[in-house]
This record gives structure tokens, C-alpha cells and sequence, in this order.
């Protein structure tokens, strides 16, 4: 799945989780926001791969099927510490952030594809650098007891979605316990065959006499 195709299913998936978190906290207002890199944004261009080629199920999180769209109103966030910018205007083309600015300094080309982003913020994709696609599911505590071991389940669907709908468009894990599951997602993220973001993978845990999980 390349990175133009993440950033656009971010948008759908940030909405889902923003409804989670709201009902569960009760404390996030109500915001949309659109995640992208300004310095990794690229897209099929890059990779020989568009929108049109992802799986049935990965397109249902696509909002934007285009190289090039225009961006208005929307909020700057860049991440570097700045402040905010309120109602700029982006124009991406062939998957690359080409311009940013007010409405009056970026020249829109005929016939593209306006997105309005009033209320919105658009944030640079953030890179999770210890990032796990596992979860306890067992622990040698109570009211399992000390007998039981520790153990982890892989959660390969659920998670690659999840860090995809709270910005994260590049990421690493930090160990494995299933090493070759993951290299599959992997695989499959690049392939289009699965919503996700860009992962890194590492190697698994070596263990011995005294590990924390069998």
C-alpha cells in the first residue's frame, strides 16, 4: 500500500477512531484530521502502484482516488514546533506536496479535484519508532497465578489499522514473536491487499533460561 493510499485511508480510519475515543472519554472534540508527510508524500508514482490497483476491501478506506488535489482551508500543523497556520491551501500533484499557502499565492490547475477543509487540520504522518504488532493475551499473574506463562497474541489486523488511523504512516517494531506474520503483513501493505502503514521489521527476541514468555 503506498503512501498516497495511507494518508487517504488515514482520513477514514481517523474518523472511526475519533468516534471510538469520543464515546470512550468523552473528552476529543469533534475534529477531522488529515494525515500526510510533507516530506515522504508520495504515491503510485513511486512504487508503479494507484488507487485503482488496491484490493475490494483496501479501496473501502480510500476517500481520494486522484494524484493531484487541491487542499483549502485547511489548519497547518508541521510539527516542527511552529505555530499553527489557519486556512491554507495545498496542492498536491503526482503525489508530492507541490504548493502551500494562502488562497491567493497558490494557482489551482483547471479542473482539479477541491477537497474543503474547514475545520480540519492536517498534520505531517508521524514515524512510530517502537511500534509492536503483538498484545498480551495471558499473564502469570492473578488470577492466572504464577504457573502460567506469559503469552502474546499477534494482533495483525486489528493494529496495522489502528496506528493507520492515528497518523502513523511509517513504522517500526520493535521486536517480534512472529517474525515471518509479520514480514506477510508487510507484504501485503505494500501489495495494496491491506490498509496499514509503511513497516520496518525487525528481527525476533532471543530468548533463554529465565525469559519473560516461553
Amino acid at each position: 500500500m503506498d503512501c498516497f493510499s495511507r494518508v487517504a485511508a488515514a482520513g477514514a480510519l481517523a474518523s472511526a477512531s475519533l468516534r471510538f475515543w469520543q464515546g470512550a472519554l468523552g473528552i476529543i472534540r469533534r475534529t477531522t484530521l488529515l494525515f500526510m508527510s510533507v516530506t515522504t508524500f508520495t504515491v503510485a508514482s513511486a512504487q508503479g502502484q494507484t488507487a485503482s490497483k488496491l484490493s475490494t476491501s483496501v479501496k473501502k478506506f480510500v476517500s481520494v482516488d486522484a494524484l493531484e488535489f487541491v487542499l483549502i482551508h485547511a489548519r497547518i500543523i508541521d510539527g516542527t514546533g511552529a505555530p499553527r497556520i489557519e486556512d491554507e491551501t495545498i496542492l498536491v500533484d503526482n503525489g508530492r506536496i507541490q504548493a502551500m499557502g494562502n488562497a491567493t499565492s497558490v494557482s489551482l490547475p483547471a479542473g482539479v479535484k477541491v477537497m474543503d477543509l474547514n475545520g480540519s487540520t492536517v498534520i505531517p504522518g508521524l514515524a512510530g519508532m517502537h511500534d509492536h504488532l503483538f498484545y498480551p493475551v495471558q499473564f502469570s499473574t492473578p488470577p492466572f497465578g504464577p504457573d502460567v506463562p506469559t503469552l502474546y497474541g499477534e494482533m495483525g489486523l486489528s493494529f496495522p489499522r489502528l496506528y493507520l488511523a492515528t497518523g502513523v504512516t511509517s513504522m517500526r517494531t520493535t521486536g517480534s514473536f512472529e517474525p515471518f506474520t509479520d514480514l506477510a503483513l508487510k507484504k501485503m501493505v505494500d501489495g495494496g491487499q491491506m490498509p496499514g502503514p509503511k513497516m520496518h521489521i525487525t528481527g525476533p527476541y532471543l530468548e533463554g533460561t529465565g525469559a519473560f514468555t516461553p
